[in-house]
């Protein structure tokens, strides 16, 4: 989900120094203004990614609100010249050789209010050669004069200081460039990225792209906007003319091409055909989302060549994003019936590198080939893209290859091509540390000159270990660890949202003790009645805040002043109906808060309690005194809207001002007295005091309530008393975030308390973790809310994706194969069966050959959308996979009904998950492997089918510069958790492996530092950095049965997110986007349910993944009424003695699973000597995987376990 304004952004960590001589404390010498960046040499600048605003060009950065730009100002001094950045982001500026010294004043904007803190680090082809330290807005401007002689790119990098991007503006005043005094180098050629794309043909007469929004169908004539064009034998391409006359022919590439000029090779004089051909750019976000534009720069007539130089003045969007496609369309009377070539020049430039191919010993005639993208094998006659390779025999080759740059869009990728399969590497990462290694085909490329043997290098990284294999070899990660070392304290900071459950009447708790009734549809609480306490004086000082009894949603608020202590418990009592009754508007509700002042010393001691009541609508307020004075109500109008009155305890002073009444007074020693707030939910005339009661009565039934409505749910006691209270109180918040229609038939299960609403894509989680929880008719009537909401068509938004339409679809069959309810699932089936309809028929309209008559890479899929907030289309390997596997599993539910289309479609599903298998081995084939842990390589990873690379570089500063969250939270790896992958494959090793040894390590998105992340990699690794639920590694680990790495993610993910005082889960790190972000807690409770539960085929695990901690002597965990596939299970696992482990087991009854497997592990890694089942010794077991399995029963199974 998004984060709104400034609050968005990731951190990094402040490098050493390297300054130039005596540059520090200097002011930027004054210089001609085509020196400086923001003047005659803005041109330089390529590309800019910042995370909040646009640049600021001689202002600081200008925000996107219309606001008018601060002038440059750094603690007392203010620039006339200079660039406005904000962190996190980077300025990039071509120098091609040509400048001797970068120099700037650097700081952080002045704006009074001391808040933002940078880091300014200046790279040089890709080496840092300054940084600042972390900068705050009350320094002064920091001197900066480095050398940057012979570097081809600058990068201007500001970071975040480890504490969020708020008010993060970061100024480079005055920074300029200064020429060397001796005659710059001679720029190599720039690469002419024209050869590495495809030509196409596209409607002259079409000038945009899809009309469709995020959440339309696409249209069919949309998909494939252009047409490849082959050239003929004797190279020619034939341009072909449409129904207007004119012709159109281009370039289009898969990467975004950073073009300076681009050129048409034409049949005749190319100055004769002087206006009447034009060149033209595609300005957009995707291949389909845009419009044509002229391409603005000066057109220069080359014999045959037709060529313009880009100048990009009147785009800095497309500037700074870059182009995928490149046209030129010909008058009717200028026609020309074939072309001979194409230039299409970056800004990149060439390099000649030489390369060792070497292989493992491989069966005979074992070819291979190479195929170089980007970039040419130089060969004896002219230069090639491809080579053959006798896999057998070392190859050698010289490849003219670009130049390292910090967008790696024309980056040089050799894509080999093995008898088992293919994959590909980039130049640059085998010359990094001089060779790359790919395990998986026995593959190494390495730099000619310093080439290690295939043996040296299988030596080496045999000395050393993965992330993964070393969690493996450790103890297992316990709660305690992961708390310690991920938990940050700022996520305990937030409201809490109070409601009966699923009740439309929401109620607010603060961290200060202000509780309100909110106002349905503000992103920020509003509210019908709120009451702002101050507890004693102003010395007071909070103490803390947790849930009353560990889980209750009752938080407790204590402050002390000097003797006297403040508790306050805030909570929702049920009004009107039995506390035990459940049902949704059975009850209305009393927003209430307890406060108990309490003098403990020997002596009387002063008290103040203070309430300030307002409202955020009319008529205002008034306050009212009761008539025996103990307290007052709140009035507007005829209406009582709060009342407030003391309890017990001695009489205090009452007096009112305003809206504000103030308690006072002297409470002797040790003793105590109780005032009660209460706001009904409901309209309640002037006089009424019906709702009135005494607020221990009312904690009471508000106990009983919950008690009630977990009492049927899946029931679970571990030795950490703290996760149990976690698991529980999830149960619980999910409850309170939802809404209800219908009288409660059905219910809307928003995905954070207070923002978003129910997403039909995130709500998802919470219907499938509160099911598989035990809460079905909760589960029932969400699922119940979006069938309701089915378009005509038989697809299914709330506003926010179509891709929830498959995410919903995999959800309602995993409630039909967990619940067995083919009742209801009759009475919808129809419905069901419209949606999968929908999903053929859109898989119908990608359905394409290509110019050689092959099928294209998408066809099959789901035409191109999102996922989540970024707007780009594509076809995501993570989109494709919910709408497969929600076609999947309701075929399966379809036919398990009988329903006479369910086979049809689950014919459908397999062709869909072979056709995405398909696609995602054509991109692998194209994305460059990756460097992991070991020092080894796996496979490329890609997220898109046409993204051949990691999206945050191909994509750089998209999504609120969070585009790298393509391949981790919305990666490829949900094919596997999915289970369209199989889990054990080489290609889900790689996704394992690049999330774990990687992505989990880069830097977070406001916490967790890449460094950081890298030096503490056991505790700070495991989970993604933007929204840890999002990704589905634990449950791919639990695939694998992969037992420690599945508890290490399970408990290292928690912290994270976790608010300690009210134990709710934020959206992302450091207390931002939406509080009670019960997406994240759905995914939590799944997750906790794989822990205790899980289903493999037709076989029951029990404990599958309980970490061997909590089986030390005396310790036990109890899980109750657990849903199953089979029916409810329970079972209890005790530590008896030192080497001995009993567990009880009350099977499902339902039906039989084939097997019913318990793991059971011992805290010392001791392997199973001995089984008993009933009082019967038992063989089958394995001491090796710890696990016993057992005959199914219908009557209870005891189990003995000696170690």
């Amino acid at each position: 989900m998004q984060v709104n304004g400034a609050l968005c952004g990731a951190l990094s960590v402040s490098m050493g120094l390297v300054l130039w001589p005596g540059a520090e404390g200097r002011a930027a010498a004054e210089g001609p203004a085509d020196d400086y960046l923001s003047g005659g040499l803005f041109d330089r600048i390529e590309a800019y990614t910042l995370a909040w605003g646009e640049l600021g060009i001689d202002t600081a950065v200008r925000p996107t609100d219309g606001r008018a730009p601060q002038p440059l100002r750094i603690g007392d001094r203010t620039f006339t010249r200079g660039l406005g950045h904000h962190a996190s982001g980077e300025i990039v500026v071509d120098l091609s050789g040509e400048f001797e010294t970068f120099e700037a004043d650097v700081g952080v904007q002045w704006q009074d209010g001391g808040t933002g803190t940078v880091v300014f680090r200046v790279l040089a082809d890709g080496v840092e050669i300054y940084d600042s330290g972390t900068m705050t807005e009350r320094d002064p401007a920091r001197h900066v004069a480095v050398s940057v002689a012979g570097v081809d790119e600058l990068e201007l990098v500001v970071t975040d200081a480890g504490d969020g991007i708020t008010c993060d503006c970061a100024n480079w005043a005055n920074a300029r460039l200064v020429r060397g005094t001796q005659p710059s180098r001679a720029a190599a050629e720039r690469f002419d990225a024209a050869p590495f794309g495809q030509v196409v043909k596209s409607d002259p007469a079409r000038v945009a792209g899809t009309q469709a929004s995020r959440v339309e169908e696409f249209p069919a004539a949309d998909v494939y906007l252009t047409q490849e064009i082959l050239p003929s034998r004797d190279g020619l391409y034939a341009v072909p003319q449409w129904p207007d006359g004119r012709g159109a022919i281009g370039l289009q590439w898969a990467e975004r091409r950073f073009v300076r000029e681009v050129g048409i090779c034409l049949p005749r004089e190319a100055r004769t055909m002087a206006g009447k051909v034009r060149a033209q750019y595609w300005a957009g976000e995707s291949l389909w989302q845009g419009q044509w534009q002229p391409l603005d720069g000066e057109t220069v007539f080359e014999g045959p060549w037709l060529v313009t130089r880009a100048f990009w003045r009147g785009d800095p969007e497309t500037r700074r994003r870059g182009t995928q496609k490149i046209r030129w369309v010909f008058d009717a009377d200028a026609l020309p019936a074939e072309v001979s070539g194409f230039r299409a020049r970056t800004r990149s430039r060439w390099r000649e590198v030489s390369l060792e191919f070497r292989a493992a010993p491989a069966g005979p005639n074992a070819g291979g080939r190479v195929e170089i993208h980007n970039g040419w094998a130089i060969a004896a006659a002219e230069p090639v893209r491809v080579v053959n390779w006798d896999m057998a025999q070392c190859l050698r080759v010289t490849v003219r290859a670009t130049r390292p740059r910090s967008s790696r869009s024309d980056a040089t990728v050799l894509r080999l091509t093995c008898p088992d399969g293919a994959f590909a590497l980039a130049v640059d990462d085998v010359l990094e540390e001089g060779w790359a290694y790919v395990p998986a085909f026995g593959v190494l490329v390495a730099d000619a000159t310093r080439a290690p043997s295939l043996d040296a290098v299988r030596s080496q990284l045999s000395r050393v270990s993965s992330y993964l294999d070393q969690v493996r070899a450790r103890p297992d990660q316990t709660f305690q660890q992961a708390m310690a070392h991920v938990h940050r304290d700022v996520q305990d900071h937030g409201p809490t949202m109070l409601s009966l459950a699923c009740d439309d009447c929401k109620f607010v708790a603060d961290e200060d003790g202000t509780l309100g009734r909110y106002r349905e549809g503000q992103v920020h609480p509003s509210y019908e009645i709120r009451a702002t306490p101050q507890f004693g004086s102003t010395a007071a000082k909070r103490q803390g805040r947790r849930l009353y009894r560990g889980w209750y949603p009752v938080p407790e608020i204590t402050f002390a002043d000097g003797p006297v202590t403040y508790t306050q418990r805030a909570f929702v009592a049920p009004f009107g109906a039995p506390p035990t009754d459940t049902r949704v508007g059975r009850h209305r509700s009393i927003g209430m808060a307890q406060v108990v002042l309490a003098n403990e010393s020997g002596a009387s001691a002063p008290v103040r309690l203070a309430l300030e009541f307002a409202a955020d609508s009319e008529p205002r307020l008034a306050l009212d005194r009761l008539a025996d004075g103990d307290g007052v109500v709140a009035l507007q109008g005829d209406r009582l809207v709060a009342l407030f009155q003391r309890e017990s305890g001695p009489e205090l002073s009452v007096m009112t001002n305003g809206t504000r009444v103030v308690v006072s007074g002297e409470l002797p020693a040790r003793s105590s007295a109780e005032w009660t707030l209460a706001l009904p939910g409901w309209t309640v005339g002037a006089g009424s005091r019906a709702f009135s009661g005494r607020a221990q009565e009312r904690l009471a039934d508000t106990m009983a309530y919950w008690d009630s409505v977990l009492g049927s749910a899946m029931a679970v006691e571990l030795p950490d008393e703290l996760l149990t209270n976690v698991i529980r109180a999830s149960q619980v918040h999910c409850l309170m975030a939802a809404r209800n229609e219908g009288d409660g038939a059905r219910i809307s299960p928003w995905i954070s308390s207070d923002r978003y609403g129910p997403l039909e894509s995130e709500a998802n989680s919470i219907v499938l973790g509160m099911d598989q929880f035990g809460h079905h008719a909760f589960s029932r009537a969400s699922l119940d809310y979006f069938i309701a909401r089915y378009n005509p068509a038989g697809f299914l938004t709330t506003g926010y994706t179509l891709m929830g339409t498959g995410w919903h679809l995999w959800v309602l069959g995993e409630h039909h194969s967990l619940t067995g309810d083919d009742d209801w699932l009759r009475s919808h089936a129809d419905d069901v069966a419209r949606v999968c309809r929908w999903i053929v028929a859109q898989r119908a309209k990608t359905e394409g050959v290509d110019a050689h008559g092959e099928r294209t890479p998408e066809s099959g899929l789901v035409p191109p959308g999102v996922v989540a907030d970024w707007g780009m289309y594509a076809y995501r390997f993570c989109m494709e996979a919910h709408y497969c596997a929600g076609l999947r599993d309701a075929a399966r539910a379809l036919t398990a009904i009988g329903h006479p289309d369910g086979p049809a479609f689950a014919a459908e599903a397999e062709a869909f998950r072979d056709d995405l298998v398909r696609a995602y081995r054509w991109a692998q084939a194209r994305t460059p492997a990756m460097r992991v842990s070991d020092g080894t390589f796996t496979p490329g990873v890609p997220s898109m089918v046409h993204c051949f690379g990691k999206t945050g570089e191909f994509f750089a500063g998209e999504d609120w510069n969070r585009s790298w969250a393509g391949d981790v939270e919305i990666g490829p790896h949900h094919l596997a958790a999915l289970g369209l992958m199989d889990p054990a494959s080489r290609d889900v090793d790689g996704m394992v492996a690049t999330l774990e040894d990687y992505w989990f390590l880069q830097d977070g998105m406001g916490a967790y530092p890449g460094e950081a992340s890298r030096a503490d990699w056991y505790h700070l690794g495991g989970f993604s950095k933007v929204q840890p639920y999002y990704t589905r590694v634990a449950e791919i680990h639990a695939l694998r049965d992969d037992v420690k790495p599945f508890i290490r993610a399970y408990f290292n993910a928690i912290p994270s997110l976790l608010n300690c005082e009210n134990l709710s889960f934020w959206e992302h790190f450091h207390n931002t986007g939406g509080w009670n972000k019960t997406h994240e807690t759905g995914w939590f409770l799944t997750q906790t349910r794989t822990m205790l539960v899980t289903e493999r085929g037709s076989e029951l695990w029990l404990a599958p993944f309980v970490t061997s901690n909590w089986l030390r002597p005396g310790m036990s965990v109890s899980v109750r009424r657990a849903p199953t596939r089979f029916g409810p299970v329970s079972y209890v696992i005790r530590a008896a003695a030192e080497n001995v482990i009993e567990a009880t087991i009350d099977p499902p009854v339902r039906s039989a699973p084939e097997a019913l497997v318990i793991r059971i592990r011992h805290p010392r890694g001791r392997q199973l000597k001995r089984v008993w089942i009933n009082g019967t010794e038992h063989k089958g077991f394995d001491p090796a995987r710890e696990w016993v399995r057992l005959t199914p029963s219908r009557e209870r199974i005891h189990v003995r376990a000696e170690f």
